[in-house]
């Protein structure tokens, strides 16, 4: 009330006013959001009587009505605003967690970095930094990291959890999808582990940055269909001079690429199916994408174009040193 009669001594027409309040509701049970406009409820009608019987209005000024206006948007809309910035800033809570976890400083001498499976389903990094942990448990590229302290980089460790839920590791006949489930499930746990025993804190933003557009040749692709219903999935990249691929989609080889470009490779070929194909270059240490892009197009007749895109980028905000046990 003190809001209405603060509105309408400064000029505001009850009419006027009192349709703009409805405008709002209206719009919001039309298009609900995660956020209420605050001014519907049980006493609506009662507001909206009192606001037409009110009998102080005086004649306002064009100015008068631009001052109103813009200070009726600005209290609808900086909630809304507030509330989805913050959606797209913040990544998804994980559904998924552990049961036990044991961190340890790895061994200095070791010098190969590992993720394998581990007891009851879980997961076992070796030699592992806090920056590479981060990349697995969000499925992301070094790039795609921002804001991480030097020692993240620098400092490995072994990290073993079984999960909250006892997992089967799939065997060796198992599906992609049925693989990909089981990763995509212990790459939350990790979030976990990360949140719980690093301190981890981190926000996502999209950036305009450099990318590369994988695209099909102007001759046409060269592409080879997988018809060896034997031979389960697999692409592999072999000494930095060879990509050789099983049951792979172009999908697939776009996120490979992107691994070895260090950049985003973006599939817009358009072209649906499995593949098997092996490309060889050699490696030119002053362009290193140089000898694969003219092997891209000679082998499977696609072209690599750069370009520039939205990225998400994952901020870390805070990172502690864990403790060991």
């Amino acid at each position: 009330r003190d809001c209405d009669e603060a509105a309408l001594s400064h000029g505001s027409q009850p009419a006027d006013y009192a349709r703009g309040i409805v405008s709002v509701c209206q719009t919001y049970t039309e298009s609900p959001l995660p956020c209420a406009p605050g001014i519907s409820g049980a006493d609506l009608k009662k507001r909206i009587r009192d606001i037409m019987a009110w009998r102080g209005s005086l004649p306002i000024t064009k100015t008068g009505k631009a001052v109103l206006i813009a200070a009726a948007i600005s209290a609808i809309s900086l909630p809304f605003a507030i509330g989805i910035l913050r959606a797209q800033s913040l990544p998804p809570a994980p559904r998924y967690g552990y049961a036990a976890v044991s961190i340890h400083k790895s061994d200095p001498n070791e010098r190969n970095i590992r993720f394998s499976d581990g007891p009851q389903g879980g997961i076992r990094t070796t030699n592992t930094t806090p920056a590479k942990m981060i990349a697995f448990a969000y499925h992301v590229e070094d790039y795609q990291i921002a804001g991480a302290p030097s020692w993240a980089s620098s400092e490995s460790f072994d990290v073993l959890f079984t999960p909250d839920v006892t997992e089967k590791t799939p065997d060796s006949q198992a599906g992609p999808q049925v693989w990909e489930g089981f990763w995509n499930r212990n790459r939350e746990r990790m979030q976990e582990v990360l949140r719980d025993r690093f301190g981890l804190v981190l926000r996502v933003e999209m950036r305009e940055l450099p990318i590369y557009r994988l695209l099909e040749a102007n001759g046409g692709n060269k592409l080879v269909r997988h018809t060896d219903e034997t031979k389960r999935l697999d692409i592999t990249t072999n000494n930095n001079r060879q990509i050789r691929a099983t049951d792979v989609t172009l999908d697939l080889l776009a996120a490979q690429l992107s691994m070895q470009f260090n950049r985003p490779v973006r599939n817009e070929t358009h072209i649906d199916g499995e593949y098997d194909f092996t490309i060889d270059w050699v490696p030119d240490p002053e362009l290193p994408e140089g000898p694969v892009i003219e092997a891209l197009n000679k082998t499977l007749g696609l072209r690599v174009e750069s370009a520039k895109g939205p990225v998400p980028v994952y901020v870390i905000e805070k990172l502690n040193h864990p403790t060991e046990n």
